[in-house]
């Protein structure tokens, strides 16, 4: 095999490989939910813009590590099966799990539910049960543009999953392929320029692939918040240009940003968190009236909670 007939067979396998079957997002719902506070809803309403924020300042603090911890063992896994120690998959792998450590600014997250009325949502995002919860129509969400001059991957609605054998066999799915094809080029190759070139190809299509798939792995303790995610990753290529993003104050500091425009027919449902007063529902139809925002649906949380 050539150096080039391995680059072409490599970049088939991308879009083969950008949805393992394991953890694939079949079936969305035809609403998802984002909790948010007052202020926040009236500068989405007022700009038609969502925020995606930087991954690393999610409040999960194994947010993309919980992944990585994986990606270890299917690494280890695979090199033990009888790779030699100078094997090309061992190169390839721990080459590409260095380069997949989290960096400010190269991954972006929109956070949704499926759920619409989740008490510890409605206390953890969304101003301890004073906020809302919009609902955005799912063919709206995957029609939302890449920010402007974007090159990365995204944006890509996917289903978070929370079971952690799920996550080896998705890991394994993508990582088993390009390892065999590698290691099979360097066993016909001997010479170290196309053996160097072969592990770049490698690593940069499982960056490629594994930064955006590493998303949607996430720890079983938040399996309650049925989440689905709207995902930006600036892995393939240099680091997403600060002055491109954003900034704003949050919890954890300054916070990184990036923002996707939606249409106003996109609000499909609001739902008022269950501390608001009984005529909340009136006040926001003004405020909808006001920015141009037709929402079919208003309702109140029934959750019992003030």
């Amino acid at each position: 095999m050539s150096l080039e007939q391995l680059t072409d067979d490599l970049n088939a396998l991308a879009d083969t490989l950008a949805e393992p079957d394991a953890v694939r997002s079949d079936n969305p719902p035809a609403t998802l939910f984002h909790y948010t506070g007052p202020q926040a809803l009236l500068g989405m309403l007022g700009t038609r813009r969502l925020w995606a924020s930087d991954a690393l300042h999610m409040n999960d603090t194994q947010e993309l590590k919980f992944g990585l911890d994986a990606l270890g063992d299917v690494i280890d896994e695979l090199v033990s099966s009888g790779a030699k120690e100078s094997s090309a998959g061992i190169f390839l792998l721990q080459e590409s799990k260095k380069h997949l450590r989290p960096k400010p600014c190269e991954t972006f997250i929109a956070c949704f539910s499926q759920k619409p009325d989740v008490l510890s949502q409605w206390r953890a995002y969304a101003s301890d049960g004073l906020g809302y919860a919009i609902g955005f129509s799912v063919a709206g969400l995957k029609k939302i543009p890449a920010p402007a001059g974007w090159r990365g991957v995204g944006p890509r609605l996917v289903q978070v999953n929370y079971k952690p054998k799920a996550h080896r066999a998705a890991l394994k799915e993508v990582v088993t392929p390009i390892f065999e094809r590698v290691e099979a080029f360097w066993a016909t190759n001997p010479g170290d320029q196309a053996k160097s070139a072969a592990l770049t190809h490698g690593a940069s299509l499982l960056r490629h692939v594994l930064g955006p798939l590493l998303t949607q792995l996430k720890n079983p303790g938040f399996e309650e918040e049925a989440e689905w995610r709207l995902v930006l990753d600036w892995r393939d290529g240099p680091m997403f240009k600060p002055t491109s993003a954003a900034f704003r104050a949050s919890r954890f500091g300054l916070t990184p940003y990036v923002e996707l425009p939606f249409r106003r027919e996109d609000v499909a449902e609001i739902v008022h968190g269950p501390r608001h007063d009984p005529l909340c529902m009136l006040v926001t139809e003004v405020a909808l009236a006001k920015y141009d925002i037709f929402c079919e649906t208003l309702s109140r949380s029934l959750s019992s909670y003030r």
